[in-house]
């Protein structure tokens, strides 16, 4: 099964460890940090894990993380696909884009791909999503997708309530 993907502007592979710094780095740019990360700086260790639970999760036939690179340019882009949040786990779309790249379609672009890889391939027939309830921007990009609003909460440290939605 192909997992390598492409957009009219993008590249997408599964996530893999010589991609740790770079994920680093996109997950440290001050926008990514303010909303998916909570403000909290993420550690090797973690980003080396969620590469785990991705591949782990690719061998036995579902979605996992991607990283996405312009067509033409060398550099990260994006990280982008599915993963656990929450307590009990929920599998939802993440998406992280690096602030040069914001408002110009690239979210979109970048998540409807591999929404379509996922129920093609891995039987996702709904696809969760949630943001912070200030992230304008990405409610606005899950409004494009289709995602519809289905409810939010608060999780324990947050310091946002969380704004959930569902792709039917």
């Amino acid at each position: 099964m192909r997992r390598e993907l492409t957009t009219a502007r993008a590249r997408l592979r599964p996530v893999h460890g010589d991609d740790l710094d770079a994920l680093l780095r996109l997950l440290h740019e001050p926008g990514v940090l303010r909303y998916l990360c909570d403000g909290e700086l993420v550690s090797r260790e973690l980003v080396a894990e969620w590469a785990r639970r991705s591949a782990a999760a690719f061998a036995r036939g579902d979605a996992g993380l991607w990283v996405a690179r312009e067509r033409d340019a060398p550099g990260l882009l994006a990280l982008v696909g599915f993963t656990e949040f929450y307590d009990p786990p929920v599998t939802e779309l993440v998406i992280a884009v690096t602030s040069a790249r914001w408002r110009v379609g690239f979210g979109v672009e970048l998540a409807a791909a591999v929404i379509d890889w996922a129920r093609a391939h891995a039987g996702h027939t709904t696809v969760r999503a949630s943001t912070d309830e200030p992230n304008d921007a990405s409610r606005a990009m899950l409004a494009r997708l289709g995602f519809a609003p289905r409810s939010s909460s608060t999780p324990p440290g947050s310091p946002w309530r969380q704004l959930h939605f569902v792709l039917e």
